[in-house]
């Protein structure tokens, strides 16, 4: 009697215990593979961002060096024409960095260089002009040929 009635109980606990483990394995499954999706989502997430990233880096790096070398070419320029012997060259120095410092420090070395070989070409000029007042040297005739 104790059996008869204890087995459809034994039954229903097994039948309940296997539907429990039916929704577990069924959940896990699920939660798996939301999971995975969202795994997949933010590795994705995370790639993009590192893309962009990049690219934003990679733009502000062009532009800082566009910055940089700008300013340094026409410096280059003018330090080129000055060793050419132009003297009448001027870095353009907007800016207040070291490029704009190195600009004016170059304008300052073109003007000193303008004023010595003004100052040069003037003493050279007082050196060998006739002083003032001054009759020129007589001119003379050759000496005659004799003939022999």
């Amino acid at each position: 009697m104790f059996l008869t009635k204890v087995q459809p109980l034994v039954v229903q606990v097994y039948a309940a215990l296997n539907s429990l483990d039916s929704y577990e394995v069924d959940g896990s499954g699920k939660a798996g593979r939301r999971f995975t999706a969202t795994y997949h989502n933010a590795r994705t997430a995370m790639i993009t961002l590192l893309l962009v990233a990049t690219l934003i880096g990679l733009a502000l790096a062009v532009f800082v060096a566009r910055l940089i070398v700008g300013p340094l070419r026409r410096v280059s320029t003018v330090l080129d024409r000055v060793a050419a012997g132009d003297l009448s060259q001027v870095a353009q120095a907007h800016a207040k960095d070291e490029l704009g410092q190195m600009a004016t420090s170059l304008n300052r070395a073109i003007a000193r260089l303008r004023t010595t070989v003004g100052t040069m070409d003037h003493s050279a000029r007082r050196s060998t002009a006739p002083p003032p007042n001054s009759t020129p040297p007589p001119v003379r005739s050759p000496a005659p040929r004799s003939s022999r």
